[in-house]
C-alpha cells in the first residue's frame, strides 16, 4: 500500500470456492453429498474404511448479497438439477413455470414472420423458467444447510501459489482512497489457504484470467463472447401466456452480425426481455443499448410491450466459443467451473445445466482428493475426465463448430446448423478457427459504416442508458480507486478515435466511457459499471484493464 508493508490475517480451509453462482454452489453441495454418502455407507457396513470429517468448504462472493450479480435468461434444462437434487421441487426450488409455448420469429425492420417450426436443437419445451438470481439465493441456503460457509462482499483478487501449485486466495482491501492510501476505516484483505481453489467467477473472471495466463491453461482457441442486455418489464394483465419462451432473430442486427432476442413470461404479468449481440461484430458504430431500444421499438415488440413499465435492467457477457475455447479445467490445487470455463451451448442458448454438471464433476473429484489427501493435477483431473465423458461433454462436442459458422454471416450460420442436424453432429468436422472479438472491427478510415439516426421518446418503457443503469441498483464507493484503467490515453486519442471513433462509448451498456470533445479524451465513469467486462473483450487495442472493485460494489439484481 504505497510501499507500506501490510500485515494480513491468514485462515485455512479444505476448499475455497470463488463465486456463489450455480457452478460454485453446485460444487459445494456435491462435496458434502459425497462425504455424507461415504460416511453413511461406512456406518451401515456397506463400505470398509474410516469416516471423513466434515470438510471446511468456504464460498466467497464479491456481491453484497447472494444473487446480486447473477443474470441470465433464464430457461433451465432440468437434466443436471435432477441429478444433483432429485427432490428439487420438494425442497422448494423457485421454478416459475415450464416452457409450453416456444415460438421463433424472424424480424425484418417492419414485419415479424413466425417460423413454422422450432429450429433444430433450439427447442425449450419442458425446460424450467426461473429467475437465476432467485434460484441462486435458494441454492445458497441449501448449501448452508449442508455446512458450507458463505461470505459475501469479499472480492478475491489474487491467487496464493507455491510455484505452479495454487494454495488459496487473497481477498481485496477495503477502505482505500482513490490515491491508493488507506482511509481510517481501511480493512486489508485476508489470505485463505486451501487444498483446492475452485474458480466459479463467471465470464472473464479475474482470477481465472490470471490462472490461465500464468499456469498456461489456455484453450486451443480464444473465447467468442456475446453481450446480453436484459430488462424485467411489468406488462398489462394477460398480455403474455404463462410458459412462453419467445425468441427472435434478424432485426435490429444486420446479416453479418450474430444475435437475437428473447421474451420470457414471468409470474405477476411480468416479462424478461433481452437482446444478445455477438461481440465479433464488424461495424464500429454499433451501439449496444441503442440496438436494444431498436429491438423493443419493432412493431411486433411494441405491440407486445405496449403499456409496460421497466422494473429492472442488467447486462452480462456470455461465452459462446464452445468446445475448443474451453481452457484446461484442472491444475495443481485448482479447478475451473461454469461460465468461467466457457461451458455454454450456443445453439441451445443454455449454460446453467452445464454449470451445474461441471460443479458436480468437480465436487466428485474434490471428494476423491479429500480421501487421498492429495491436491495434485493428477487427482483433480478426474473432474475434466468425468465431465467430458458425461452427457454434458458430449453435448458440447456435438456443437463444437456451430458458432464459427456465423462468422460468415447469418446465412453461413444457418447453413452450419442445417449441416449439423443432417449429419447428427458429425459436420462441420475438424476444428474451425475463432479469432479474438477485438480483431473484428472495420476501420472507419476507409469507409465510414452507415448508421441511421435512432431517436425515441423516453417513457416508462423506453429508457435512456443512465435511467436503465439506475434500475440495476448499481453502486460503487466513489472514493475508492477506479477498477477500470485506460493503460495509455494517447492510444485512445491518436489511434482509436480516428480508426474506430472510440467504440467503447457505444459497446458499454452502462455509459462508463464518454468522449469529452472539449478535452479530446475519454472519461471513465467507473461507478456506472455493471461488471459485464465487455470492454476487456472488445477494446480493439486491448488498452482497457478491468480489475475487481471493492467487495459489495456493482449491480444489485433482484429478479434477473
Amino acid at each position: 500500500m504505497n510501499g507500506i508493508p501490510v500485515k494480513r490475517e491468514r485462515f485455512e480451509a479444505d476448499v475455497i470456492i470463488v463465486g456463489a453462482g450455480v457452478a460454485g454452489l453446485s460444487t459445494a453441495i456435491r462435496i458434502f453429498q459425497q462425504v455424507n454418502s461415504h460416511n453413511k455407507r461406512i456406518e451401515s457396513g456397506q463400505l470398509q474404511g474410516e469416516k471423513l470429517s466434515p470438510p471446511q468448504v468456504m464460498v466467497v462472493e464479491k456481491a453484497a448479497d447472494i444473487g446480486n450479480h447473477v443474470l441470465s435468461g433464464a430457461v433451465l434444462d432440468p437434466v443436471a438439477l435432477a441429478e444433483l437434487l432429485p427432490d428439487y421441487r420438494e425442497r422448494g426450488a423457485p421454478v416459475e413455470a415450464e416452457v409450453i409455448h416456444n415460438p421463433f420469429y424472424f424480424f425484418t425492420s417492419k414485419t415479424a414472420f413466425k417460423l413454422p417450426f422450432t429450429p433444430p436443437g433450439m427447442g425449450s419445451r419442458g425446460c424450467l423458467m426461473v429467475s437465476l438470481a432467485e434460484f441462486t439465493r435458494w441454492m445458497s441456503k441449501l448449501a448452508e444447510s449442508f455446512g458450507v460457509q458463505l461470505f459475501t462482499g469479499f472480492a478475491a483478487v489474487d491467487l496464493l501459489r507455491e510455484g505452479n501449485a495454487v494454495k488459496g486466495i487473497r481477498l481485496g482491501d477495503k477502505g482505500i482512497d482513490k490515491h491508493g492510501s488507506p482511509r481510517p476505516n481501511a480493512l486489508y484483505g485476508d489470505e485463505i489457504a486451501a487444498g483446492v481453489t475452485v474458480l466459479a467467477e463467471g465470464v472473464h473472471g479475474c482470477l481465472t484470467r490470471q490462472a490461465v495466463q500464468d499456469l498456461r491453461l489456455s484453450a486451443q482457441m480464444p473465447q467468442a463472447t456475446v453481450i446480453g442486455i436484459k430488462e424485467i418489464i411489468q406488462l398489462p394483465e394477460e398480455r403474455l401466456k404463462p410458459g412462453t419462451a419467445l425468441h427472435s432473430f434478424g432485426f435490429p442486427h444486420d446479416s453479418a452480425t450474430y444475435g437475437g432476442g428473447f421474451v420470457y413470461s414471468r409470474p405477476g404479468s411480468q416479462a424478461a426481455v433481452g437482446l444478445a449481440t455477438g461481440l465479433d461484430y464488424k461495424n464500429p458504430l454499433l451501439d449496444m443499448h441503442e440496438l436494444f431500444l431498436q429491438w423493443k421499438s419493432h412493431p411486433f415488440m411494441k405491440k407486445l410491450l405496449q403499456g409496460g413499465k421497466v422494473l429492472e435492467y442488467g447486462a452480462k457477457t456470455i461465452p459462446e466459443g464452445g468446445y475448443f475455447s474451453i481452457p484446461t479445467l484442472a491444475s495443481d490445487g485448482l479447478v475451473i467451473v461454469g461460465d468461467g470455463a466457457g461451458l455454454l451451448n450456443s445453439i441451445r442458448l443454455k449454460g446453467v445445466h452445464l454449470a451445474i454438471r461441471s460443479g458436480m464433476a468437480a465436487g466428485d473429484a474434490i471428494f476423491q482428493a479429500l480421501q487421498a489427501k492429495s491436491w495434485t493435477r493428477e487427482t483433480l483431473e478426474n473432474y475434466p475426465r468425468a465431465f467430458y465423458q458425461s452427457w454434458a461433454g458430449r453435448e458440447l462436442f456435438r456443437v463444437r463448430n456451430l458458432h464459427q459458422g456465423f462468422h460468415l454471416g447469418r446465412i453461413g450460420g444457418m447453413a452450419g446448423i442445417a449441416l449439423h442436424t443432417a449429419s447428427f453432429g458429425l459436420l462441420p468436422a475438424g476444428r474451425i478457427a475463432i479469432h479474438p472479438d477485438r480483431d473484428s472491427l472495420h476501420s472507419i478510415r476507409k469507409k465510414k459504416p452507415g448508421k441511421k439516426v435512432f431517436t425515441f421518446k423516453q417513457d416508462a418503457l423506453m429508457l435512456d442508458r443512465l435511467s436503465d443503469v439506475y434500475l440495476s441498483g448499481t453502486v460503487h464507493d466513489e472514493e475508492q480507486p477506479s477498477h477500470i484503467t485506460i493503460t495509455d490515453p494517447q492510444v485512445c486519442e491518436q489511434k482509436c478515435k480516428p480508426e474506430f471513433d472510440c467504440p467503447c462509448t457505444r459497446f458499454c451498456p452502462a455509459q462508463v466511457y464518454e468522449w469529452i470533445e472539449e478535452e479530446k479524451r475519454i472519461r471513465v465513469n467507473f461507478t456506472n459499471c455493471l461488471h459485464c467486462q465487455t470492454c476487456e473483450t472488445k477494446d480493439p487495442y486491448a488498452n482497457i484493464i478491468w480489475k475487481l472493485p471493492e467487495g459489495e460494489g456493482g449491480p444489485k439484481y433482484k429478479h434477473m
